[in-house]
């Protein structure tokens, strides 16, 4: 039997598969979301890799990194998420099918301790509520994490319902082409 959550990540997995004008939309996030950096005055970076039709972070990444930004990148193993310093450019942004980055394995480990955390996802709701691919990694993982967490979503992910568990944790603000989610923005 399928949870809701199981039915609307194929429905969500779909939709973002078939997305139109894909580049002049990731380019819109990534404006969007560079311009809320200014804003709140970000000097550290943990994001996302993005792998397969999710909104693109190699541009984001590869911005962050030329401005001297400390940027950080996921690394899963064994069901943890721990944190990996990207010091340079990675020579390629191919993921393993958790999106790992192929190498980061051989990077530098580090505490958690930035300013914002970007975070993919496959829907979200007006309350700021996401869902994820369904292993909870990035909801166990940023339940102590105490920055900015902001999602990255094209607006064909809004999703006006959907069940949520106790150990989802809420975003602060999502970013999309034409619109900001988020309190007080």
């Amino acid at each position: 039997m399928f949870t809701n959550k199981e039915l609307l990540r194929k429905h969500y997995q779909n939709i973002r598969a078939n997305i139109l004008s894909k580049q002049e939309k990731d380019f819109s996030i990534r404006d969007r979301f560079f311009d809320l950096s200014n804003r709140f005055g970000f000097d550290s970076f943990f994001v996302y890799v993005s792998m397969k039709n999710e909104v693109d972070t190699h541009l984001i990444i590869k911005q962050l990194l030329s401005t001297d930004k400390k940027v950080c990148i996921p690394h899963t193993k064994d069901g943890i998420m721990s944190v990996i310093v990207l010091d340079k450019m990675p020579k390629s942004f191919l993921t393993d099918k958790l999106g790992n980055l192929k190498g980061g394995e051989n990077m530098s480990s580090a505490n958690f301790a930035c300013d914002c955390a970007v975070i993919p996802l496959l829907a979200f709701d007006d309350e700021l509520f996401r869902i994820g691919y369904g292993g909870g990694y990035y909801d166990r993982f940023l339940k102590s994490f105490e920055g900015i967490k902001i999602g990255l979503a094209y607006d064909e992910q809004y999703c006006e319902f959907f069940d949520r568990e106790a150990h989802d944790i809420k975003l602060d603000i999502i970013v999309t082409p034409t619109r900001l989610f988020g309190d007080g923005l």
